[in-house]
């Protein structure tokens, strides 16, 4: 997710719709997912605030990696950090929302990210810590042998952060937790004059984009996770008329 804009951005309409929409947000999530219920974790307050750590101008905290986690699962956890940096390093995984779902009587986790222009799908791999570079490629080689993707694809560059969640959802699955991706991409945006973005006006002015992602990890259509990974496109605003 981008940085917050006053009336603009995936953050600010993310927001918008858990806290105004709300309904409307968790009905269209049950019509793709074919859930019945919907339910969200608060983000965390802030250790400290205001404090340059955080950088930010709200007290509150993302979910990072797997954290959101309960007792039960630190095993989960543990065996992820083994795999993947964690809190203070780079290449830690930031969450725009959690939840969990009810499917069948039964609930999962849904992990979302969001995004409101098509230059937020491109994201380079930051870490510069040799420990966490051979750990994110190591993790990645993984999970690409038993999606079957691309041998040569770089999940690294371009496309790193779909990348990330979904190794982070593998890493979920093979530890017989359930769980969903949703990505969530708004329709519709505008932002200030002097900010030259691309902002699909629609499902179709997304379409290009997400297939050059596609191509980019050369995962096939049918991979391994994809029941699991869910699209959801958001209008910015709805003519009440």
């Amino acid at each position: 997710m981008a940085r917050f804009g006053n009336g603009y951005g995936s953050e600010c309409h993310l927001l918008r719709y858990l806290g105004r929409h709300r309904e409307r947000l968790n009905r269209s999530i049950c019509e793709v997912v074919s859930a019945t219920e919907v339910c969200w974790l608060d983000f965390r307050f802030v250790t400290s605030w205001p404090s340059e750590k955080f950088k930010n101008h709200w007290p509150d905290e993302e979910w990072l990696s797997l954290d959101f986690l309960p007792e039960e699962n630190s095993a989960v956890v543990c065996d992820w950090k083994k795999r993947w940096p964690h809190k203070n390093k780079r290449g830690v995984i930031n969450w725009d929302a959690v939840g969990r779902i009810e499917i069948d009587g039964t609930w999962e986790w849904i992990l979302v990210e969001a995004k409101s222009h098509t230059g937020e799908l491109k994201t380079d791999c930051k870490a510069k810590d040799p420990d966490s570079i051979e750990k994110i490629e190591c993790t990645f080689s993984d999970v690409k042998s038993d999606l079957g993707a691309k041998v040569e694809a770089d999940w690294c560059k371009k496309y790193y952060q779909y990348a990330n969640r979904l190794a982070a959802l593998h890493h979920l699955i093979k530890s017989n937790l359930r769980a969903r991706l949703l990505f969530i991409y708004f329709c519709g945006d505008k932002f200030p004059k002097g900010k030259s973005v691309n902002c699909p006006q629609d499902k179709a002015g997304w379409d290009s984009a997400l297939k050059k992602q596609a191509r980019h990890l050369g995962l096939d259509e049918e991979h391994l996770l994809a029941q699991r990974i869910h699209k959801l496109f958001l209008p910015v605003w709805v003519n009440p008329e």
